[in-house]
């Protein structure tokens, strides 16, 4: 196979990988309809189903593209990625559309487009570019470093602190892969910690605080800012082991506008009980180790270093949804992964899945070389390996 092509002649697709995010799409379209369908009504192919649907077409475009592009060659272009993705921020800025307190959106006819979504897989293309060609020592770790917090203060800013947190998780897995030497690591650890209050008392919006205080004391307004928060509750627990069935029953998260996005797995619970709630978590795990699995077997550095990201940008906010819907979590905004409402989150997943057969498709190791870097992605390697017998 030409390694200087951009289409491959044959995809090797994960299946265990590509059904699991197959079937968190179908329970996102079912659920699509159970939180939208009046109590009792039984015609599935609603106006939301059908827009649901029509955006899981989409998405599956992005998913085949992906699953088609060379990575190894991609990766000559990643200054264009990362700066798209910062034009995309700061687009949002200048005339993103303001909701629910945040400026997060671009409306583009009856859609609404965010962009941090397809940032975040910008900002990993990049560094995972720079760290395969870079020793990681500290000056490349601050390096990269810049390359991830400068955007992500850009997405804190709209404010999404969400985003902003997925990012930053994503970022210490992927210095465990790199690897940084511990040094290091701990000296990330102890930035965070020390700008945490400055971040906490400028950054951070009163009700993203309110949120904090929720969480902290459960009582606390249990008729205002606590009201979510204890519906969740009783929903997950109304829903016993097998929840209510295929029969629509009028839901205890109907009141609450963000049932489709922030809250469905507790709508999931609600439903179809606690089978269905740890069928998802299962899901998100084979997810988790198939995209370990790919990062493992790939012997190029950079498919090693993307695989890894692009699992967490997976995996990360569903764990961390979950959690905010079992109370371990104060509640960010973090949609669950391929069943939550939103196109663009949608469609980011599908670019991640797709560059994850990518890179299961190259096991080869065929280092692209060219007059400007010769050699440079297999010196690099050997320079990894060395600096990870030293850690």
């Amino acid at each position: 196979m030409s390694n200087q092509t951009f289409i491959f002649s044959s995809v090797k697709y994960d299946p265990i990988l590509c059904f699991s995010a197959f079937c968190l799409v179908l329970i996102g379209i079912v659920m699509k309809h159970y939180t939208n369908a009046p109590s009792g009504d039984s015609y599935f192919f609603s106006t939301e189903v059908i827009r649901q649907c029509s955006l899981v077409l989409f998405a599956s475009v992005f998913f085949l593209a992906a699953s088609r592009l060379n990575y190894q060659i991609l990766r000559y272009f990643h200054w264009l990625t990362y700066l798209f993705g910062i034009g995309c921020l700061v687009l949002v800025m200048l005339i993103g559309s303001n909701e629910f307190g945040a400026q997060r959106w671009i409306i583009v006819g009856s859609y609404s487009l965010q962009p941090s979504e397809l940032t975040k897989i910008a900002i990993f293309f990049s560094i995972s570019t720079l760290a395969a060609i870079n020793i990681p020592n500290v000056r490349n770790f601050i390096y990269c470093c810049i390359l991830v917090f400068f955007p992500a203060a850009l997405i804190l800013i709209q404010p999404d602190l969400g985003t902003v947190l997925v990012v930053i998780v994503t970022w210490l897995l992927f210095m465990f892969v790199w690897p940084i030497p511990w040094r290091g690591l701990l000296t990330t650890f102890a930035v965070i910690i020390a700008f945490l209050p400055i971040i906490f008392a400028v950054l951070i919006p009163a009700y993203q605080r309110e949120r904090l205080a929720v969480f902290l004391d459960p009582e606390r307004d249990p008729l205002g800012s606590g009201f979510t928060l204890r519906q969740v509750e009783l929903a997950m627990s109304s829903g016993g082991v097998f929840g209510h069935g295929l029969e629509k029953n009028e839901s205890l998260l109907q009141t609450l506008s963000t049932r489709e996005s922030d809250f469905i797995y507790a709508a999931i619970a609600e439903q179809f009980g606690l089978i269905a709630a740890l069928l998802v978590i299962l899901l998100i795990a084979i997810i988790f180790w198939r995209g370990i699995s790919i990062a493992q077997n790939s012997r190029d550095i950079h498919g090693k270093l993307l695989a890894t990201s692009l699992t967490g940008l997976l995996v990360v906010p569903a764990i961390m949804h979950i959690a905010v819907n079992l109370r371990l979590f104060p509640a960010t905004g973090i949609p669950l992964t391929f069943v939550s409402s939103g196109g663009t989150a949608l469609m980011a997943s599908a670019i991640c899945i797709g560059l994850l057969c990518s890179i299961a498709t190259i096991q080869e190791r065929t280092p692209l070389e060219d007059e400007r870097y010769p050699n440079t992605f297999a010196l690099a390697e050997v320079a990894h390996k060395i600096a990870k017998e030293k850690t």
